[in-house]
């Protein structure tokens, strides 16, 4: 489990494992690492990566069983990076103070190396929140402008190739694909939930 610690007005002091209980419920065990702020944590090869969003970073720790170890951080590619993604070789970084959206190298040995790109906030006011790989194509849902951006992945390259508006006020927050291939759109400031209709793996 993440957290926000002092940095951001909360106060824990890292990453922290919970337990099920029989009733389906949670139980905190034990803090596993101390570190900043990491408000949200995704995991793959063998690592699970935090932003610091506090301080523009995300980083990469090594799992050993009920352990994180620190192995590298990379910045985020703005501020306030509240969520993260991984896509081949690359970690998409949803940056919600600048709106930019961030591209960090993974390594083959499961490390983050440097912010390979950044992809520019989208209006004024705009609030990246999460993103989202359907096929070759990586959604962005940005909270303050009402869009859902649209990019081309190929490789280890990230091109924005369009954008979806939503009703002004939705506030897409996150977004999740059923096996239909449709798209979910939380609204956080409206309390909707848009469908987006894909074709090809494009909306």
């Amino acid at each position: 489990a993440g957290s926000y610690g002092p940095d951001l007005d909360g106060t824990s002091r890292g990453i922290a494992i919970l337990d099920s209980r029989s009733d389906g419920s949670l139980q905190y065990r034990e803090l596993v690492v101390e570190t900043d702020s990491p408000s949200y944590l995704v995991e793959g090869n063998g690592h699970v990566y935090a932003t610091n969003e506090a301080h523009e970073l995300v980083t990469a720790f090594r799992r050993d069983s009920d352990s994180l170890v620190a192995v590298s951080t990379s910045h985020s590619g703005g501020a306030f990076p509240c969520h993260l993604a991984l896509i081949d070789g690359a970690l998409v970084v949803a940056n919600y103070g600048s709106g930019t959206v961030g591209v960090v190298e993974v390594r083959a040995d499961g490390s983050v190396g440097g912010l390979r790109e950044t992809l520019p906030s989208p209006a004024a006011g705009a609030h990246a929140h999460a993103s989202l790989l359907v096929g070759d194509v990586l959604l962005t849902a940005d909270l303050g402008a009402d869009l859902v951006l649209v990019h081309e992945v190929a490789g280890q390259r990230v091109t924005r190739t369009g954008e979806v508006p939503l009703t002004s006020g939705t506030g897409p927050r996150d977004l999740a694909l059923h096996a239909s291939s449709l798209v979910y759109v939380l609204g956080e400031l409206d309390g909707t939930v848009s469908v987006l209709q894909t074709s090809d793996g494009m909306p």
